[in-house]
C-alpha cells in the first residue's frame, strides 16, 4: 500500500509541474517577414520554413566579431515592435521599422 501511495503522489507532482511549466516556442519563419539574426545578419524566409541570412561577419565597435547571444532555446521576447526567438544559432528577431 505504501508503494501505491508514493506512486500516486509522484504522478500528481509530475502532472502539477508539467501544467505549471512555461511553454517554450520554437522559431518558425514566415515568408515575406523580414528577420535579423543576432542583431546583425539580414534574413528572409524561403519555402519549407527555411531561413536564409547574409553571410557577412558583424563587427562590434572595437572590431571584434560579434558572438551569438546566450539564451535558452525556445525563449521568446519582444524588442520594441519586433518579436524574438532564441534558437540554437542565437537570436532571431523580426526586423520591422518601429515607430517611436
Amino acid at each position: 500500500m505504501k508503494h501505491f501511495s508514493a506512486t500516486c503522489i509522484l504522478v500528481i507532482f509530475v502532472i502539477g509541474v508539467c501544467q505549471c511549466a512555461v511553454p517554450l516556442e520554437l522559431f518558425e519563419c514566415t515568408k515575406g517577414v523580414p528577420y535579423i539574426e543576432n542583431h546583425c545578419s539580414s534574413c528572409h524566409c524561403i519555402t519549407d520554413n527555411q531561413l536564409v541570412c547574409t553571410l557577412h561577419r558583424c563587427l562590434t565597435s572595437d572590431e571584434k566579431i560579434k558572438e551569438p547571444e546566450n539564451c535558452e532555446t525556445g525563449t521568446v521576447w519582444k524588442e520594441k515592435c519586433n518579436k524574438c526567438w532564441c534558437t540554437n544559432a542565437g537570436s532571431i528577431c523580426t526586423n520591422y521599422e518601429c515607430s517611436n
